[in-house]
């Protein structure tokens, strides 16, 4: 699968439709999984001439994995029955801050 259509599957994988739930939450995380394999392609390859505009590819890339770790706390942690607790709100704030 090409970038361009790696990055437009992205892109409407990421609008959401009002009222469906679910719909929501599997465009949601098809998102998030979408953005996983476009990293992974992009880190892998990537052309390495320039030691520094690779490096800011790689901490761009790392930001962008890192930024949906907050995402999945927050499923596990409603999963669990922990919503409204303290550690909601810390995974809640780190969702909303990425």
């Amino acid at each position: 699968m090409g970038f361009k259509k790696e990055l437009f599957l992205k892109q409407h994988a990421n609008e959401e439709i009002l009222g469906f739930d679910f719909i929501i939450e599997f465009f949601s995380s098809l998102h998030i999984v979408l953005s996983y394999l476009f990293a992974f392609r992009v880190w892998k390859d990537h052309i390495k001439g320039n030691v520094q505009i690779s490096l800011l590819l790689k901490t761009a890339l790392t930001f962008l994995l890192l930024s949906t770790f907050g995402v999945w706390g927050v499923a596990v942690i409603m999963g669990s029955g922990g919503g409204g607790g303290v550690l909601y709100q810390v995974a809640n704030q780190f969702y909303r801050s990425s």
